[in-house]
């Protein structure tokens, strides 16, 4: 399943958070993400890989700080994280929709 984060605004920097802890078995720990990339699921950006800025895990999480977002362009982010178990890796999406800020 993936995982759908609300709409941001063109030029808002976030930090995604991908929780990994329902598919970690017992006793098996995250380790640093092998990749954490960006492509265009709805809309157009050729520079769509360059939002992902950073990618770090904490706990059972990995956090994910994406900016630089094209305003009607979807993209889905996705995490792959080894683990402390050699045979076991480990990969999350979230689909992240960027549009228009709203004035209030």
């Amino acid at each position: 399943m993936i995982k759908r984060f609300g709409p941001i605004a063109p030029g808002e920097e976030v930090v995604l958070t991908f929780p990994f802890a329902d598919d970690l078995p017992t006793g098996v720990t995250l380790l640093d993400p092998d990749s954490a990339t960006a492509t265009v699921d709805f809309g157009t950006d050729a520079g769509a890989a360059a939002i992902v800025k950073t990618a770090q895990t904490v706990g059972t999480d990995v956090l994910v700080a994406v900016a630089d977002q094209v305003v009607d362009v979807d993209y889905v982010i996705t995490v792959k994280v080894p683990t402390s178990n050699p045979a076991i890796t480990l990969i999350l999406a979230g689909v992240l929709p960027c549009r228009a800020a709203k004035v209030c």
